[in-house]
């Protein structure tokens, strides 16, 4: 796979755990549709600030969108997610960033908690 191929194919990923549609996405990231889903094909070219604008978005790291896609292989998401999920896109773009925003240091305080 490319590197190309391996981001989009992340961030295709990513966008389909959060139950997010491709044209919300785009939206949030400032992005037309039709570009989002040329990057998720392999075939678009992103800026470093398209990839970290995607990342910001997916509420993942920036450097995970470049990892061979196999280490993110979607897993089954328990019925207790789902309920958070539609919550979350039920919210206002505003509010879902500053919930992202949250989430992130959440996983950053328990990952670094994990290390020590």
């Amino acid at each position: 796979m490319t590197k190309a191929e391996i981001i989009g194919q992340n961030v295709q990923n990513f966008r389909k755990e959060l139950g997010c549609s491709q044209e919300k996405l785009a939206n949030e990231a400032s992005m037309s549709a039709s570009h989002l889903r040329s990057i998720e094909h392999g075939k678009g070219n992103p800026t470093i600030d398209t990839i970290e604008r995607l990342a910001d978005c997916l509420a993942v790291e920036f450097d995970d969108l470049f990892k061979h896609s196999e280490t993110y292989a979607i897993h089954s998401v328990p019925d207790e997610l789902h309920y958070y999920i539609r919550i979350f896109n039920s919210l206002q773009p505003d509010e879902q960033k500053e919930l992202k925003k949250v989430i992130r240091q959440l996983f950053h305080y328990v990952k670094n908690g994990r290390n020590r």
